[in-house]
């Protein structure tokens, strides 16, 4: 990981000198994604499959880019999401010591939370195409937990060094562009990886701002292994709606 992150830092300090902010900027970003959740979690070597229904994502962001040489940019961002569901266990499931047999229905819920600033160069900027490239340091929380039939909870947190990217195809002669994000890391025994796709059309153009609507597909990982004594290993993927202020 910490050879990657170096030559990504090579490579983008020696392309910023030719793609820079002409001028500073600010962006204030909200989505609301619509995940379906799938996997399992429970303590450490005890985990089972465990059903969830869908429900939302949310994401808050706010991004400064400057044109200063060498300097990255700065982008802060929180993401907080919860799912419920009702779960007929397979096999034997433990969670905060509490054991639960198999072929018992259980009713649970997983909270995931976390807050991340990346540091990134504008690599490409031009009437085409746009990319950024750079590192990301995420705080998370997750807590795995059992309503019924009785009450157990497990929770985890820690810090993830993350590598960044943001790639924008604008298309000829229209107001739309296709965008590809990402962010992953293998840290640990600690793997985050979140993927966005999608469409953004520019609704508003006004001197000091434009205002754009974006809609895709979002897919979303993350695999604990005896993180205070916690596994979880879930997929979430669906729909995501967002809007975005450019200033």
């Amino acid at each position: 990981m910490k050879a990657v992150v170096l030559t990504l830092g090579c490579v983008v300090l020696l392309l910023n000198n030719n793609a820079r902010a002409d001028l500073l900027g600010l962006t204030l970003s909200g989505d609301y994604a619509k995940l379906s959740p799938s996997g399992q979690g429970g303590d450490h070597l005890f985990s089972q499959p465990l059903q969830f229904s869908d429900d939302g994502w949310q994401s808050w962001s706010v991004a400064f880019e400057h044109p200063l040489p060498l300097v990255p940019n700065v982008a802060l961002r929180r993401q907080t999401a919860r799912w419920s569901g009702t779960t007929l266990l397979q096999g034997n499931f433990r969670l905060d010591a509490q054991h639960f047999a198999s072929q018992s229905h259980i009713q649970n819920a997983l909270d995931l939370q976390s807050t991340d600033v990346s540091f990134y160069y504008e690599v490409l900027d031009n009437s085409l195409l746009a990319l950024d490239l750079g590192v990301s340091a995420m705080q998370y929380d997750a807590e795995l937990a059992v309503t019924e039939p009785v009450s157990r909870t497990r929770t985890a947190s820690g810090f993830l060094p993350l590598l960044y990217s943001h790639l924008t195809i604008n298309v000829w002669g229209t107001d739309t562009a296709l965008f590809w994000q990402g962010q992953y890391t293998d840290y640990r025994d600690q793997q985050w990886a979140q993927t966005k796709v999608g469409l953004s059309y520019q609704m508003l153009d006004l001197t000091a701002m434009t205002l754009a609507i974006k809609f895709g597909w979002q897919q979303q990982s993350v695999a604990l292994i005896d993180k205070d004594q916690l596994d979880i290993d879930m997929q979430m993927k669906g729909p995501f709606l967002a809007l975005e202020a450019d200033f």
